[in-house]
C-alpha cells in the first residue's frame, strides 16, 4: 500500500514500511537532513517538523499517519524567503552547536501561525524545545520580558517570540 503526502510542497509517495517514523523517511528516503535524531522518544524536540502547520515530533510519527497531509521541514520553512523566526535567529546570532535549532525554529513558527500575538503562557507552553537541552535553566522571566517588549520595544511580534527562544539558548553559555 502506498502512502501519499506532501513534503515541502512536493508530492511524495511511500510504499515501504508504514510504521517507519517520519524522521527516518525524511532523512533516509527524502534526503532532508535538517530534521535531527535526538532522543528517539519525543522529549528533546530536535526532530520537530510541521504537519499541517502544527509542530510534531517526527521520531514518533509513523508514515501511515501522513496520508493526505502536508509536512514542512526546516528546509521548506523558508522556501519563499526566510521565515520571520529564521530572520530573528540570524539577527540574534543564536546558533550554538546548531543540532536542535531546526526543531526550535519550527516550534516557534508553528506557534506564530496559530497565535500571531501569543501570550507569555502560550510561549511557555512550547518551551519544551529549549528546555529539553537546558532543563535547569531559569529562563521564563526573561522570555516573558522578551515577548512583552520590555527588552526589544521596536521588534515585531515574530522577532520578539523568536528572540525569546534565542536568548534563552545563549544564557546557557554564560
Amino acid at each position: 500500500m502506498s502512502i501519499r503526502f506532501t513534503v515541502n510542497g512536493a508530492d511524495r509517495e511511500f510504499a515501504g514500511d508504514g510504521e517507519m517514523p517520519l524522521l527516518w523517511y525524511l532523512r533516509d528516503h527524502a534526503r532532508l537532513t535538517g530534521t535531527k535524531f535526538g532522543c528517539g522518544g519525543g522529549f528533546c524536540g530536535a526532530c520537530t517538523v510541521l504537519v499541517d502547520g502544527a509542530a510534531q515530533r517526527s521520531c514518533l510519527l509513523p508514515v501511515t499517519a501522513l496520508a493526505g497531509r502536508r509536512v514542512t521541514t526546516i528546509e521548506g520553512l523558508g522556501a519563499g524567503g526566510l521565515h520571520a523566526v529564521q530572520k530573528a535567529w540570524i539577527e540574534e546570532d543564536v546558533a550554538q552547536c546548531g543540532y536542535c535549532q531546526a526543531g526550535q525554529i519550527l516550534a516557534a513558527a508553528a506557534l506564530l501561525e496559530q497565535k500571531p500575538d501569543p501570550s507569555p503562557a502560550d510561549v511557555e507552553s512550547i518551551t519544551w524545545v529549549v528546555n529539553a537541552f537546558n532543563r535547569d535553566l531559569p529562563y521564563n522571566q526573561f522570555l516573558i520580558e522578551q515577548i512583552s517588549g520590555d527588552l526589544l520595544p521596536d521588534a515585531t511580534q515574530d522577532q520578539k517570540v523568536a528572540t525569546g527562544f534565542l536568548r534563552n539558548s545563549m544564557i546557557n553559555e554564560e
